[in-house]
């Protein structure tokens, strides 16, 4: 014979059996509509992202097609521009590329193109500097006691072509956003010597600022090589580019006839 308090055991076990069952199935069924939740949120997610690949790759389509556009049309502008100018590219490593892009861009304009690479930063003595700016600007032959040729025989650079007669010169020595010390004095002594004919190419406008320089901050971009040409040729002296908050517009207007 069973006792009173064993049949109230087992109705309590009976009970929380009971209990135990319904959270048990409430917890399967709960379980379900997260599924189907998550499903229908990971669908709809999937779906944005497609439609979101799609706009991009429309967005980059056009974006290609205005640059080829821009790039015709500053290669069919700047036709003669600078036809018998001499042009002198100061660059570092890092905008090797840019600056014979950059080369390529003022030869069609007419230019002659020098190029300097510089090997070692810092590499120029300031007491040198007026001379070297004169040697570049003058039409005397250079040999190999001239400054130009000593300071490469050192390796501090390395030329192609040499820099006599030079109207005009760009530098585009700067490596994240911070311009070489030589390159940025021989930029602002070369201004001083030829009023408007000395620009910064790349992320300086801060130094531009400070050394009363022009500069595009458009970088390896037909927008950037418009922009020297432009000014090169007499459009309005700035600070162009693509950061509003640096420069005064985003490319200087067009010169309406060549200078």
């Amino acid at each position: 014979m069973y006792s009173f308090r064993y049949h109230v055991i087992t109705v309590i076990a009976i009970l929380l059996a009971l209990l135990i069952g319904v959270i048990l199935g409430v917890s399967i069924n709960n379980s379900g509509v997260a599924e189907s939740a998550n499903n229908t949120l990971a669908d709809s997610l999937i779906q944005r992202l497609d439609s979101q690949q799609q706009s991009n790759t429309e967005l980059t389509n056009q974006n290609n097609i205005g640059s080829s556009l821009l790039s015709d049309l500053c290669d069919e502008w700047s036709v003669g521009r600078l036809h018998g100018k001499t042009v002198l590219i100061l660059y570092v490593t890092d905008t090797a590329k840019a600056s014979t892009d950059l080369a390529v861009r003022l030869r069609e304009a007419g230019a002659t193109c020098v190029t300097l690479q510089v090997k070692k930063a810092g590499f120029l003595n300031s007491a040198d500097l007026p001379a070297l700016i004169k040697e570049w600007t003058g039409s005397k032959k250079l040999n190999e006691q001239s400054l130009t040729m000593t300071y490469q025989s050192s390796g501090a650079y390395k030329l192609k072509g040499i820099p006599i007669k030079v109207d005009a010169m760009v530098d585009a020595c700067v490596t994240n956003q911070i311009p070489e010390s030589s390159a940025l004095a021989i930029a602002k002594a070369f201004n001083a010597a030829q009023p408007g004919h000395a620009i910064l190419y790349g992320d300086m406008a801060n130094a531009a600022k400070g050394a009363s320089l022009s500069c595009t901050t458009a970088l390896d971009d037909p927008v950037g090589e418009y922009s020297i040409v432009a000014m090169l040729s007499g459009a309005k002296p700035g600070i162009y580019g693509f950061d509003q908050a640096d420069s005064n517009m985003r490319y200087p207007a067009l010169p309406r006839s060549a200078k």
